[in-house]
């Protein structure tokens, strides 16, 4: 594998690929019905598990597991609507910093077959957020990590579904696990994009001397060399002619 395909799968695809699959794992702990689970001591395990929009209760009918929506009268504080909301602040950066990313590869890769207008003005809206792109990603992480404030609300140190009053301990579930994992992909991709810009501005720093430069630099030292050519051409003759004219005057 050469240096320049090295160079472009970390500084381009690995990035996408880490927000691509953080910004899965945080629909994934968004949605999902398994943020946390609670535990009963002494066991180690418990299956009564609640989500950020939603809670697990066992239908005797299917025999298995389904997702309800919390009750009206369920107390929501002010914890559990930040986790709500930094959970979805998540998602919408994440969503636009992977499709800016997604644009400019359709930049890079279709936009000269295609040559669509609304693909090139997208290319131009995309490039604006180029230079964003890092701090998207670091504020997903951060956003990320502000959504398990829901480890410290109602939901789970006073929930009122199960009948859990204080004797039971909140433990990591899917959700939150994969919030955790979400939360080192996001800062992963932010940090290889954040040292790519540092070497496209230090490229951009370096002007390279392409083949107009050269040919225009050379153009007038080709001039120059033909220029004295001609001058010492002239001179030659000049004398040539002198000499001749003297020569001439003596025979007489």
């Amino acid at each position: 594998m050469s240096i320049a395909i090295k160079n472009k799968f970390f500084s381009v695809v690995l990035p996408t690929v880490l927000a691509a699959v953080a910004l899965i794992l945080s629909a994934c702990a968004a949605i999902d019905c398994a943020f946390v689970q609670f535990v009963i001591p002494p066991a180690t395990y418990g299956h009564e598990h609640v989500g950020l929009w939603g809670y697990q209760w066992w239908d005797r009918e299917k025999h298995k597991y389904i997702c309800l929506a919390y009750p009206e009268e369920m107390v929501i504080d002010g914890k559990w609507k930040a986790a709500r909301g930094f959970s979805c602040l998540a998602l919408t950066f994440g969503a636009v910093a992977v499709a800016n990313e997604l644009l400019r590869t359709c930049k890079r890769c279709c936009c000269r077959k295609l040559l669509s207008t609304r693909v090139r003005c997208c290319a131009n809206v995309g490039a604006s957020v180029r230079h964003q792109e890092p701090n998207l990603y670091l504020a997903c992480s951060l956003c990320s990590s502000l959504s398990l404030l829901f480890l410290h609300s109602n939901a789970c140190q006073h929930n009122k579904i199960f009948n859990l009053m204080g004797d039971h301990a909140c433990r990591l579930s899917t959700g939150a696990k994969c919030t955790y994992a979400a939360m080192a992909l996001w800062f992963g991709a932010s940090s290889l994009v954040m040292f790519r810009e540092e070497g496209d501005a230090t490229e951009e720093g370096v002007e390279p001397r392409n083949s107009n430069e050269v040919e225009s630099a050379t153009v007038p030292l080709i001039q120059d060399v033909v220029f004295e050519c001609e001058q010492s051409t002239y001179s030659g003759r000049s004398k040539r002619s002198g000499r001749s004219g003297r020569s001439s005057l003596v025979e007489d």
